[in-house]
């Protein structure tokens, strides 16, 4: 068999395969799996606990030393701030590690299109008391980009209005202004479109 009959028989196979029909693109799901909330409220919920639960003993065994001991008030006062120190130690590391693995999930879903998930899981960054764990504002510019996704611009531009007051000096903050931006052009033009549309006008390509 010579290679033009070899091409020709392979033209012919190729073009008798089915054509490719693009996938169409699934719709946005605006509220986050009951899977996924249980999962990471019982994180950060089982990770607070322990820490509650272990001041708590340790102040009973404190408060009980002191007494049967017959400490003085000043050396109390220094027992009492030794101890708090030594256990906001293991807390502040453990609450760390629980918070990045938070952030990993949230990067994760967000890169699968859940948006709705990534909004849940890294709105935990922007709750009272825990904005310290995103000191660069790395979460917060996922945040910003699940926003976008779910075409929330308002609340996304508040949260970009956050980031340029309170972490303004991290390379994560420009890139959500940007996001931003970008999200905020498309709105426009979009509007835009919709306006000719509503006049009976068509659209210029541009």
């Amino acid at each position: 068999m010579t290679r033009s009959t070899q091409t020709t028989k392979t033209r012919k196979k190729i073009s008798q395969r089915s054509p490719i029909t693009p996938t169409p693109e699934q719709p946005i799901v605006t509220t986050p799996d009951p899977v996924l909330v249980k999962q990471i409220s019982k994180m950060v919920m089982g990770f607070m606990g322990r820490i509650l639960m272990t001041f708590f003993v340790i102040a009973i065994v404190i408060e009980i030393g002191i007494t049967q001991a017959k400490v003085s008030q000043p050396n109390a006062m220094m027992l009492v701030t030794v101890a708090t120190f030594g256990i906001m130690f293991p807390f502040v590391r453990g609450a760390g590690k629980v918070f990045k693995e938070i952030l990993r999930i949230g990067i994760e879903r967000l890169a699968q299109r859940k948006y709705a998930d990534a909004e849940f899981v890294l709105e935990y960054f922007h709750r009272f008391g825990q904005m310290s764990f995103d000191p660069t504002g790395k979460a917060h510019y996922h945040l910003v980009r699940a926003l976008l996704g779910l075409g929330n611009v308002d609340r996304a531009r508040m949260m970009v209005a956050w980031m340029q007051k309170h972490r303004r000096r991290n390379d994560w903050t420009p890139k959500a202004a940007e996001a931003l931006a970008v999200a905020e052009r498309k709105l426009e033009k979009q509007q835009a479109v919709n306006d000719l549309a509503a006049e009976g006008k068509p659209a210029s390509a541009g």
